[in-house]
């Protein structure tokens, strides 16, 4: 079994009032959905040989969502 790695990942929470919470994404699929008071996540990943491309979104009640912000760590 390979060695469990951990990636922190933290932003700046919405000041918009109207946003609901985030959507967390991980190679492209939902990870997660986190409440509006959320500022970080850890993630604990098996494969640390692969490369992980990250992105979160704000999202509305009305389900519309806001540019995403992508972060890719290297492998």
């Amino acid at each position: 079994m390979g060695k469990e790695i951990v990636h922190k990942l933290s932003w700046e929470p919405s000041s918009d009032p109207k946003v609901e919470g985030y959507r967390l994404y991980q190679n492209g699929e939902l990870i997660d959905v986190l409440p509006v008071g959320s500022c970080g996540v850890r993630l604990y990943c098996r494969c640390p040989h692969e490369r992980y491309v990250y992105s979160i979104v704000s999202f509305y009640a009305n389900r519309v969502e806001s540019e995403l912000v992508l972060v890719i760590l290297p492998k």
